[in-house]
């Protein structure tokens, strides 16, 4: 009976022997996400359903796989990837050995993501990226709120940051290697002929838009002629925000040298949807009809061979009425220039029989002044119709003195 009792629990003990000694292996590489290479120095941790911690392994530092002939036993598990600097991976795998069959798993390959340091910022703004430039039809539309700006800045620094637009030295603006004929705002005519003075007192911020595109003649436009195949003039047509369409605009700037040499001038518009008017005046003694290129550098001296002092004003006026059947408009501009020239000359012509030594001292003054207005009277009573009467004024006026002396000397003096 004792023999026939042991052999049972022997019998009973041998399959619970075999299931202890059931192991299922792990094989697994361990790849950075960024750079796709192997990884070193990572802990595998094998983790129950309730996240209680079994098994920890370390990879290997060299070999084709980071972990392999790892045996753990059958079951469910949690499975932890970790490195210093990375985030750790989770994957859950459940192991059934299979004897003969399946005696193991190969988790392929294990991507880990860098562990990047976070910083906290105070204020974050966040701007969505805006479209610089497009084309509505024929005309080319420039959006003045997509261009980063200096606070401060006027319309010049804005128009030469416009693609394909320039600026030459005496403000004449050119696109695309084609010059502008006429500066307009909102529409209208702005000091016709000289766009330097809007590209130097009006500022950037208050400009919605910049359209450029081939305009008729108010007479065509009046007759409702639709355009040809013809080339027309290319105007740059200036609109400011809605908050800016009605107000007053001014700037001031002057400087006085430790020589005693002065640059100032000044610009106040006051403008409505139906009315505009602009007054303007410069004055200074350094060679230059405005102190600043359209760049925003100081300007060189535009004349070496004397000083000029230059006086400049100017009244720019436009009155319509709501449905712009009545137009007037036109500006007047004033320009002093004084203009001093001294030279002196010293030179020595060498004789057989002496030298001679030569004296010269010339001086000049040019006086010029100059009135010009031009005004634009129209009405279009209805379409078919249309009748412009366009006054002008040109006054100049010049003056040149000047004077030589010059002496000859058998000896210096």
């Amino acid at each position: 009976m004792r023999k026939i009792l042991f052999s049972f629990v022997l019998i009973l003990l041998l399959p619970l022997a075999s299931l202890r000694a059931q192991e299922f292996g792990i094989q697994a590489s361990v790849m950075d996400y960024m750079t796709v290479t192997l990884m070193d120095s990572v802990t595998l941790s094998l983790l129950d359903e309730d996240s209680t911690l079994l098994y920890t392994f370390h990879s290997e530092k060299y070999g084709k796989w980071n972990f392999h002939d790892i045996k753990v036993r059958p079951g469910k598990y949690i499975l932890r990837f970790s490195r210093k600097g990375y985030r750790d991976e989770y994957l859950n795998r459940t192991f059934r050995y299979v004897k003969y069959r399946k005696t193991y798993e190969d988790l392929g390959y294990i991507y880990m993501k860098r562990q990047y340091k976070e910083t906290v910022l105070d204020q974050v703004v966040v701007r969505p990226t805006q479209i610089k430039m497009y084309f509505r039809g024929d005309t080319l539309v420039y959006n003045a709120d997509a261009f980063n700006l200096p606070e401060g800045s006027m319309l010049d620094q804005l128009v030469q940051m416009l693609p394909g637009t320039c600026i030459d030295e005496q403000g004449q603006i050119f696109v695309n290697g084609k010059k502008v004929s006429s500066l307009m705002l909102n529409g209208n005519d702005f000091f016709r002929g000289n766009p330097r003075i809007a590209l130097d007192n009006l500022p950037s911020y208050t400009v919605k838009d910049i359209k450029v595109y081939e305009r008729q003649s108010d007479r065509e436009l009046a007759l409702g002629i639709q355009k040809g195949g013809q080339e027309y003039p290319l105007v740059m047509d200036v609109n400011l925000k809605k908050q800016y369409r009605i107000g007053w605009i001014g700037n001031v700037e002057g400087g006085v040298g430790t020589d005693g040499h002065y640059v100032g001038r000044g610009f106040l518009m006051r403008f409505s949807d139906q009315s505009r008017v602009a007054l303007y005046a410069d004055a200074n003694d350094v060679n230059e009809d405005y102190t600043y290129r359209s760049d925003g550098q100081w300007n060189e001296n535009s004349r070496d061979d004397g000083l000029m002092k230059t006086v400049k004003g100017g009244v720019d006026i436009l009155v319509n009425d709501k449905y712009k059947k009545f137009t007037v408009e036109g500006n007047a501009q004033g320009t002093m220039l004084d203009v001093d020239r001294e030279e002196q000359l010293s030179s020595t012509e060498f004789l057989a029989g002496g030298n001679v030594y030569k004296r010269q001292s010339s001086a000049s003054n040019d006086k010029d002044a100059s009135l010009n207005t031009a005004f634009n009277v129209s009405w279009t009573p209805r379409t078919g119709i249309y009748v412009k009467v366009s006054p002008f004024l040109n006054y100049r006026y010049f003056k040149d003195a000047s004077g030589l002396l010059s002496a000859d000397f058998s000896r210096t003096i």
